[in-house]
């Protein structure tokens, strides 16, 4: 939030408190509730990299590029963005309005190469669903279908504001920086292949656009933070942030109550240090809170035998294969989450922590046998 602020405030001239419940929506939005700390961290160490850049003397740039250094080894996605983010502000801030409008619409070119390059060379997928986030309003949508209230209540104030800029300045804003880095961010996510398979790791570089939509959250905040608010914007914005928060608060709560059940249900019917997987059977429309629940309730008990981090080769902790900790490769851990895996000798002993009833929200414990598809009984 502190590294979000910052780079609003520097990007735009100006501090807009007014939008402080917009950035606290930031901070609890998709990206945080699917767990992405790394690329979290990053984010947040590149944004006050560009909030030094953005107005700095040659000096005070220099002193804040090792800030990318450190955010490259929580996520490279980020830094990425940050350096394109300061290339463009070198190159667009000498010219004139009618020059930057050639170089955003060169720059969009090179960002249809790259998604071209991308798709023939390595195996990535592309949908047009990924035109939902060009607003970044989609990072509230977190859990069902009421969260299309306070995406709804985002979208209209924000085209409100748009269109208040728009007219007291005569439209000259889409031709300021920050507007077309907007545009730039929210072609990246429209284009860019939101899964992307590098042969070097053992799983794909996932959720490009959904990440991404975060960042052009942020930039179109330092849009907004031309607008002359008015009470009723306040409290719009702030009817808004009750309701998501509200939401979320809610269901948390829910979820947070189960994933205490499944705690006290692994230490009382589990032995310490044996090797648990968790089968949560639920659907989501966008993500289950509780697909990645075993790795926190084991932490200092027992194994969690379907984390997937090590065996994607892209996180410090590596795996060899057979090792009775964890499995050796992302399909199995895959296979253990939607209950398609088909146990096999040198697993066992391996308990499963699923629903005791299809829908129920009470958990129970099973130990699986070999030969047997951990998803049937």
């Amino acid at each position: 939030a502190g590294g979000a602020f910052a780079f609003i405030s520097s990007a735009s001239g100006r501090r807009p408190w007014f939008l402080t419940p917009c950035i606290a929506l930031l901070t609890y939005d998709f990206v945080f509730h699917m767990g992405f700390f790394n690329f979290y961290l990053s984010l947040g160490i590149c944004l006050w990299f560009a909030a030094a850049f953005w107005n700095g003397t040659t000096r005070r740039r220099a002193a804040a590029a090792p800030l990318l250094l450190l955010a490259w080894l929580g996520h490279p996605l980020p830094v990425v963005w940050a350096v394109g983010v300061a290339a463009y502000l070198l190159i667009a801030s000498p010219m004139t309005a009618r020059q930057r409008w050639f170089l955003l619409a060169a720059t969009i070119a090179v960002l249809v190469g790259i998604q071209q390059f991308l798709l023939r060379h390595y195996s990535a997928y592309w949908t047009a669903y990924q035109v939902f986030g060009v607003t970044g309003a989609d990072q509230a949508f977190i859990y069902g279908q009421k969260y299309l209230i306070p995406v709804t209540g985002m979208l209209l104030l924000w085209f409100v504001w748009l269109r208040r800029i728009i007219k007291n300045d005569g439209g000259g804003v889409v031709a300021e920086i920050p507007a077309q880095l907007l545009l730039l961010t929210a072609a990246g996510v429209a284009l860019i292949p939101s899964r992307i398979d590098f042969p070097e790791y053992g799983h794909a570089l996932v959720y490009v656009a959904e990440r991404m939509s975060l960042a052009v959250r942020l930039l179109l905040c330092v849009v907004l933070a031309q607008v002359r608010v008015r009470r009723a914007d306040v409290i719009a914005l702030a009817a808004v942030s009750v309701v998501f928060f509200g939401f979320l608060y809610a269901e948390n709560y829910q979820e947070n109550r189960k994933e205490d059940q499944v705690q006290a249900l692994v230490r009382q019917e589990i032995p310490r240090r044996a090797r648990v997987v968790f089968l949560s059977g639920k659907k989501h429309w966008r993500f289950d809170p509780l697909l990645h629940v075993m790795d926190r309730v084991c932490v200092g008990y027992c194994f969690s035998y379907a984390n997937y981090e090590p065996s994607t080769g892209q996180f410090r902790v590596r795996v060899t294969e057979n090792n009775g900790i964890v499995v050796s490769s992302y399909k199995d851990s895959y296979q253990l989450g939607i209950g398609d895996y088909v146990v096999r000798p040198q697993d066992l002993p391996l308990y499963q922590v699923e629903a005791c009833q299809p829908g129920a929200q009470r958990y129970c414990v099973r130990e699986l046998h070999a030969g047997q598809r951990n998803g049937h009984k």
